[in-house]
């Protein structure tokens, strides 16, 4: 028992720790004015210690299985080819979990993850306990209207989502994936998530594609410096096939050889070539269309049109040539004037 004076009253406090193996969980505290503790009273706080210890560790024990049954479980979901559909339908059902809604597949990345192993000291309990609360984070955020499951990896963190049929530009499952990232910033400031989407799934082969766009996206979303931020393929559109199907610094390179000169060019003039080359572009190489949406006279047009031929060694209205800038364009857009000013 501890006494504490609060002005004229005496406050007797009896306090007894909750603790599993090693581990404190927390205080059963009683108050009382006046009168001390007996003896008979410290043992009975110590017993209900003992006895909260005990359905504590009870619960624990239940839930590292229902962690370990749901692991295995989207392991299984997650494989190119499910054998026995109709066991994965009853197993999500003896999780009390319908898996055969339209679901989403999302992947979270700790972007950062060596240095926070690092932090930890490469402690086995205290990473498991880290990996835990991410898992413990991710489920506090899965209220309604979601529903959903979340497990974790050895890098990341595996979520299941079910998704609204109107819902095509995964607005809400955005926002929810914003709050998780805010939560966990919240709990573990030096902790960087990057959230990658996967595709919708509607029967349960899909699972598995979901699965890979979602790390394709946060693949790409690195080659991209797009940490720390949710991205789905479907974002990219048809660029997500070039990312996928070359390196970055490839990329760069071409956009660089096709548009890098007029960086430089526009750089040192400040001059507008760049956004002329881009509107002119847009209006399908239509002259007379551009000069009016830039406001200007259709020689001076033709004469910003020379001086790009000139700067670039192509004509913007030839179409080889328009394709190949309208590339170097978009991948300028998506991976930023730094990243393509490097290679030129």
């Amino acid at each position: 028992g501890y006494p504490d004076q609060y002005q004229d009253i005496l406050i007797n406090r009896l306090v007894g720790p909750i603790i599993v193996g090693q581990q404190l969980l927390g205080f059963v505290s009683f108050l009382r004015s006046g009168l001390s503790f007996t003896e008979l009273e410290h043992i009975a706080v110590e017993h209900s210690a003992s006895v909260l210890a005990l359905e504590m560790l009870k619960q624990k024990e239940i839930d590292a299985v229902e962690n370990r049954l749901r692991g295995d479980f989207i392991d299984d979901l997650l494989t190119e080819n499910v054998s026995d559909p109709h066991s994965i339908i009853n197993r999500a059902r003896g999780l009390d979990y319908d898996i055969t809604q339209p679901h989403r597949v999302l992947v979270l990345d700790i972007c950062n993850l060596t240095q926070v192993v690092q932090s930890l000291k490469y402690d086995e309990k205290k990473i498991f306990q880290f990996k835990s609360d991410l898992v413990n984070i991710a489920k506090s955020c899965l209220k309604l209207p979601f529903k959903g499951m979340a497990v974790t990896k050895v890098d990341h963190l595996i979520m299941l989502i079910q998704t609204n049929h109107l819902d095509r530009h995964n607005k809400s499952i955005k926002e929810l994936e914003e709050k998780i990232i805010e939560q966990v910033a919240n709990r573990f400031p030096k902790v960087t998530l990057s959230v990658g989407i996967g595709s919708n799934c509607v029967r349960l082969t899909d699972f598995f594609r979901s699965y890979q766009a979602a790390q394709k996206a946060i693949e790409i979303g690195k080659a991209l410096n797009k940490r720390g931020q949710i991205v789905s393929l479907e974002q990219f559109g048809t660029h997500a096939l070039l990312f996928s199907a070359f390196n970055p610094s490839d990329l760069s390179r071409f956009a660089s050889g096709q548009i890098g000169p007029l960086l430089t060019y526009d750089d040192a003039y400040q001059s507008q070539l760049l956004p002329t080359l881009q509107e002119f572009l847009n209006n399908r190489s239509n002259v007379e269309r551009t000069a009016r949406s830039m406001n200007l006279s259709v020689s001076g047009l033709k004469y910003r049109l020379q001086r790009i031929q000139e700067i670039t060694g192509q004509d913007p209205k030839d179409p080889q040539a328009s394709f190949n800038l309208q590339l170097a364009l978009n991948i300028l857009q998506l991976m930023g004037k730094d990243e393509i000013a490097g290679y030129s």
